[in-house]
């Protein structure tokens, strides 16, 4: 079974705890944030060691 949970909430301080996930995708977003690089440091901290970022910007 697969559960699948939604969640709105501010992507550069995201309330989940560190090295929660495999994978972090998003597509058309980064241009949006006002500070990328805090963005990513967040990803960095919320990624599983051997976990991937993946974004589409076009």
């Amino acid at each position: 079974e697969i559960t699948i949970e939604f969640k709105e909430m501010n992507a550069q301080i995201p309330d989940f705890e560190d090295e929660s996930f495999d994978i972090i995708t998003g597509s058309r977003v980064i241009h949006h944030l006002p500070d990328i690089e805090l963005f990513f440091k967040e990803c960095r901290r919320l990624l599983k060691q051997k976990g991937y970022i993946v974004f589409n910007i076009a």
